[in-house]
């Protein structure tokens, strides 16, 4: 929830600019082209309880169009998005009825105590951004439409395996000539996404905006910001039904792991949350009337 506040300030923000707009004595239309390099923390666990967030980022490239007018702008555009985070999830046991080397049942525990997800993706999107600017300072609200041209998903399961024998009374632990010892068992497999919808807020700063710095007599304007994406929909098309892991039939001490993102039984929606600094260098394209310096 701290982070659907984050994104809520800055929703709160960009509105109350569009009430308190004041009049620009710029009356007439302008047109920009611009590239945009932004980057941040970045996570898929928002509201899965038990997945915490240890890390994540995202880094992205992107161009467009701007329209401005009378203090008001419109712009849209392309974006390329590289993305990585890793969340820590919850801990489990397992047991698996066995029989050891001479035919006596045992009951053979996996003890997962700790888990890790971590997610590579990479998405084109398509950010619309409607908003408001006066003396340098500008806000805008929108959202952002996008694809997952591919993502990968790294598990990693750290577990300690142990026995019990019906006939005694102590389990059999801390033997690594049996088996009975630490793991970490890992498997990569492609993560199926689901096309992401985001609602979208920037606040920041034109801190390049003067008659001294044109080119071929054209603006040129160098923004810097904050911006925050929530997403709409779960970020994840869980539709595998197959369990978070299972036993090695080759080596029966051991488990084969798969990803809690692809499987199912995960029917929490979880969001993805992106805050951080963008840089975005715009330049004047020429038209008919143009207005240029």
């Amino acid at each position: 929830m701290k982070r659907m506040f984050i994104t809520y300030i800055l929703l709160s923000v960009s509105i109350y600019g569009f009430s308190a707009q004041k009049t620009i004595n710029n009356t007439y239309d302008k047109h920009y082209g611009w590239i945009a390099l932004h980057g941040g923390f970045y996570s898929h666990s928002e509201n899965y309880e038990d997945i915490s967030t240890i890390g994540g980022g995202v880094i992205s490239f992107g161009f467009g169009y701007e329209f401005r007018h009378n203090g008001f702008f419109a712009s849209i555009g392309g974006d390329i998005e590289l993305i990585w985070s890793n969340a820590i999830t919850t801990t489990y046991k397992y047991d698996q009825l066995m029989y050891d080397t001479q035919g006596k049942k045992i009951n053979y525990h996996f003890d997962i105590a700790e888990s890790s997800e971590q997610i590579y993706a990479t998405n084109i999107s398509v950010p619309i951004l409607l908003g408001y600017y006066n003396t340098g300072f500008y806000m805008g609200i929108g959202a952002k439409v996008g694809y997952c041209i591919s993502a990968k998903g790294k598990t990693f399961r750290h577990y300690t395996t142990y026995a019990t024998y019906p006939q005694y009374f102590e389990d059999f632990e801390q033997m690594p000539n049996h088996f009975y010892k630490t793991y970490t068992a890992k498997n990569i497999e492609n993560i199926k996404m689901n096309i992401p919808i985001n609602i979208i807020a920037e606040v920041g700063y034109d801190v390049l905006y003067n008659a001294n710095y044109n080119l071929y007599g054209k603006d040129q304007i160098l923004k810097i910001g904050l911006y925050a994406e929530y997403g709409l929909r779960n970020a994840f098309n869980n539709k595998i039904d197959a369990p978070l892991f299972s036993v090695n039939q080759e080596h029966p001490t051991q488990l084969n792991v798969y990803s809690y993102y692809n499987n199912k039984a995960i029917t929490n929606k979880i969001l993805p949350f992106n805050i951080g600094l963008k840089v975005t260098y715009m330049l004047q394209i020429p038209t008919k009337n143009c207005h240029c310096k």
